[in-house]
């Protein structure tokens, strides 16, 4: 009753632009009467109607209703079962923004979308994501990019488009002039999603954002996605996350930024790149100057891998966000990164979280960072960090040199237990074998619940006079 009456308002109102009915429940019926207002309808121009209930019934009155309509531009309609009345919806001549996320569209549906885009000139962004297209549906709206020459974004993530629908689709990009955004997340295509894009990167001109995430391109599509890279000179975002490379992939994609010029962001997240892979891509860096953001988080990277990203910080002068998070990268490469931030002057922001340091590699990045002329957003899980980001602020900021340790000095009567009370100190074992007394003055670096001392363990009150009067 609701959406009819909605329908009847809607037929003669001559104001209204905006109207949001998400999560109404309104159903095929509603859905029959708001299509008959369309259809008549000459001032609304946003439209959603997710999340309603609606099937195909619905759908196709809707359909109606829009191949009337002259002045609607953006629908979501999204979270509907609408596969059937699909191809009654992609032929209006008004439509720029179509939301069909999660609507049950199966390979009739993404046929049918296909055949309209063929014809298609006014429609600008298509969200298919999370349907049941699969590879016919894919070979469909593959062979109309070909010719379609007004859409610009296409998400076509979470489907299962297969490797037909995919080779489809890179064919239809390289004779494509428009689209500038692609999803193909979640597909999950062998190296075949590779090989296909690959080749389309080489001769398409359009395409600035390219979603590849968790489709398993492993290191033969890797190396033709690097080979198109090196052509490529419109591409600018990049993911390639989970995609299982191996190093002969990695190295390929490292190349590839060698000598590319225009790609600004790359995920290259969760693809166990390990040190080797981390090398190349450091490698890369050292001469890159377009790359400003990184992300090679959960990537199984260690210390030499650390090191050699560290080593290319030094240098890089066009990355400004850089993610490491979830490696073990541990000291050696902490330092690293230390030591280059010292001179780099473009990072802004810098992710180590869940990577382990210890207490000196922790203060000599906190000193790094407050000694930086340009701000950086630097994230680290470690408590510790913070009290010594904040001493390094404060030091900074008055002019004065820290002490890296504080002195310690443990005096007393010979034999007490002066040296074990040091160890205990430390929450170590007392070593079973010590001398029965200290000699002159034992000097060794002291770790108490995380407070770094410099210890001086001096002999017996007795021998003190005659040992260092």
């Amino acid at each position: 009753e609701g959406g009819r009456a909605i329908g009847d308002a809607l037929a003669t109102n001559a104001a209204l632009t905006n109207l949001d009915l998400d999560r109404n429940n309104i159903g095929d019926e509603g859905a029959r009467a708001i299509g008959a207002a369309l259809a008549s309808n000459s001032t609304l121009i946003v439209l959603n109607l997710a999340h309603n209930d609606i099937g195909d019934e619905g759908g196709w009155e809707i359909g109606a209703g829009l191949q009337k309509n002259t002045t609607l531009t953006t629908l979501h309609f999204g979270y509907n079962d609408i596969d059937g009345s699909i191809g009654s919806l992609a032929t209006n001549t008004a439509l720029t923004t179509l939301e069909l996320n999660d609507s049950m569209v199966s390979d009739e549906g993404g046929r049918a979308i296909g055949v309209a885009l063929a014809t298609n000139t006014t429609l600008r962004s298509l969200n298919l994501y999370t349907n049941l297209i699969d590879a016919e549906g894919g070979q469909a709206i593959g062979a109309a990019l070909a010719t379609n020459a007004t859409l610009r974004t296409l998400d076509l993530s979470c489907n299962g488009i297969g490797v037909e629908g995919v080779r489809a689709i890179g064919a239809g990009l390289e004779r494509n002039t428009t689209l500038t955004t692609l999803d193909l997340a979640y597909n999950y295509i062998l190296g075949d999603i590779g090989q296909a894009i690959g080749a389309a990167l080489e001769k398409n001109a359009a395409l600035t954002t390219l979603n590849l995430r968790s489709n398993i391109t492993g290191d033969e599509g890797a190396r033709a996605i690097g080979a198109g890279l090196q052509k490529n000179t419109t591409l600018t975002t990049l993911n390639l996350q989970s995609n299982d490379f191996g190093v002969e992939g990695l190295r390929a994609t490292a190349a590839a930024l060698a000598i590319n010029a225009t790609l600004t962001t790359l995920d290259l997240t969760e693809n166990s790149i390990g040190d080797e892979g981390a090398r190349a891509i450091a490698a890369a860096l050292a001469t890159n100057a377009a790359l400003t953001t990184l992300d090679l988080s959960e990537n199984s990277i260690g210390p030499e891998g650390g090191r050699a990203i560290g080593v290319a910080l030094a240098t890089n002068a066009a990355l400004t966000t850089l993610d490491l998070k979830t490696n073990s990268i541990g000291d050696q490469g902490g330092r690293a990164i230390a030591a280059a931030l010292a001179t780099n002057s473009t990072l802004t922001k810098l992710s180590l979280w869940r990577n382990t340091f210890n207490r000196p590699t922790l203060r000599a990045l906190a000193f790094a960072v407050a000694a930086r002329k340009t701000a950086i957003d630097i994230h680290v899980e470690s408590d510790a960090f913070k009290d010594l980001l904040s001493l390094a602020r404060m030091s900074e900021s008055f002019g004065v040199v820290p002490i890296a340790r504080f002195p310690l000095f443990i005096c007393g009567s010979s034999g007490v237990g002066k040296t074990s009370l040091s160890y205990t100190l430390e929450g170590k074992s007392v070593p079973r074998h010590l001398p029965a007394h200290t000699h002159g003055v034992t000097t060794r670096p002291l770790l108490v619940k995380g407070k770094e001392f410099s210890l001086w363990d001096f002999a017996g009150q007795m021998e003190y006079y005659a040992t260092h009067e």
